[in-house]
């Protein structure tokens, strides 16, 4: 169970995660509720970016943090990723800022993941969570599935895009 007072956090699943001049990151391809598949599973995703954001009370709770990444079918008690960050780190992390003091109250974590190859075995969520001690904080998920023929999958244009085509003929070009 969580304790969203104590720490919470999210994940943006995406295609790629780039790092830019002046030191800042993009996020190429961002799913907003599901990776469509055209195959049949088991299938292999050439990439999968997720960029995991933890916040959490310094001092709130006590032990190392546990990351675990859970692919579809992954039972829970064993997570296709998964790996320790000491306590020691979050006592000896260093505030970006010291006359903010926000800084000193929370523990802020920023872990960029890239998978690839990465191979699913069956339709499902790709789970994101993070545990210290007995907590566990929910940090997304997203959901791998096939496109089924009833689907209706719709396109939405970029409000920026230009306006599509009409089906009139283009004018005609001035004579040179």
């Amino acid at each position: 169970m969580s304790e969203a007072r104590n720490a919470w956090g999210f994940t943006l699943f995406a295609d790629d995660i780039r790092y830019e001049m002046g030191g800042k990151t993009s996020l190429i391809g961002i799913y907003q509720l599901d990776l469509n598949q055209l195959m049949d599973f088991p299938i292999t995703i050439p990439k999968l970016a997720m960029l995991i954001k933890y916040y959490e009370i310094k001092g709130a709770l006590k032990g190392d943090l546990n990351v675990k990444i859970f692919l579809p079918g992954d039972p829970e008690s064993m997570p296709t990723l998964s790996w320790i960050i000491p306590e020691a780190a979050k006592d000896n992390a260093q505030t970006p800022y010291k006359s903010d003091s926000d800084s000193e109250k929370l523990f802020d974590l920023t872990l960029p993941i890239i998978v690839s190859p990465l191979n699913i075995k069956e339709e499902g969520f790709v789970k994101v969570r993070i545990q210290c001690g007995d907590i566990t904080t929910r940090l997304g998920r997203l959901m791998i599935r096939k496109v089924r023929d009833t689907d209706n999958v719709p396109f939405t244009p970029s409000p920026i895009a230009s306006p599509p085509p009409s089906s009139q003929s283009p004018p005609a070009s001035p004579a040179s």
